[in-house]
């Protein structure tokens, strides 16, 4: 292999690297990214829980609603 050949090798290798380099850059920046999103969704996902348990309770407080049978027909009858 002569010299000239090494250079070239040495220089497509440097490019390689260099290329790497920048796809590894903008993976860490994505998953950066949807970290944010995932604490912004599970966040969201607890609110939304606490507000489900809350409408939860305000329903077990409420009386039952009677059978639409047992109803008095409406003032058209």
């Amino acid at each position: 292999m002569t010299e000239a050949d090494m250079e070239k090798t040495i220089e497509q290798l440097i490019t390689r690297v260099e290329a790497l380099e920048e796809r590894y850059a903008f993976a860490e920046a994505t998953v950066e990214q949807l970290n944010t999103v995932i604490i912004s969704q599970q966040g969201n996902i607890e609110q939304l829980q606490r507000l489900l348990q809350q409408l939860t309770e305000v329903l077990k407080s409420l009386p039952l609603a009677t059978h639409a049978g047992e109803e008095p027909p409406p003032p058209h009858y």
